[in-house]
């Protein structure tokens, strides 16, 4: 099963970014877009919820193409950035759970 997702991931990754007109990236360990294009986290196989956690990171960082506004300038303040970062994180989720909202 891992061996297949390992495999698996970085193909669909690639084939959800083509339908879209995005690049999508698998490797290394973080998880980021600058609004062209999304990085993923490589497969971890010591990881039981890595299956979980790589739709959940691809899904987070599409609503930041789809809702965010790549122009804003935060400043230079690295707090700034952070702390705006984490509230435009909420606000991306809460705009994506309207557009795909949980099963009841």
């Amino acid at each position: 099963m891992h061996q297949t997702l390992e495999r698996a991931f970085p193909i669909v990754a690639a084939a959800i970014g083509n339908r879209f007109g995005i690049s999508i990236s698998v490797g290394g360990t973080e998880a980021y877009t600058d609004g062209q294009s999304i990085q993923l986290p490589g497969y971890n196989g010591s990881e039981p919820q890595y299956q979980n956690y790589a739709w959940g990171y691809l899904a987070h960082e599409a609503a930041h193409i789809r809702f965010s506004d790549f122009q804003l300038d935060f400043g230079d303040s690295v707090l700034r950035r952070r702390i705006c970062g984490a509230i435009e994180d909420v606000r991306i989720e809460h705009e994506l759970a309207k557009v795909y909202p949980a099963p009841a």
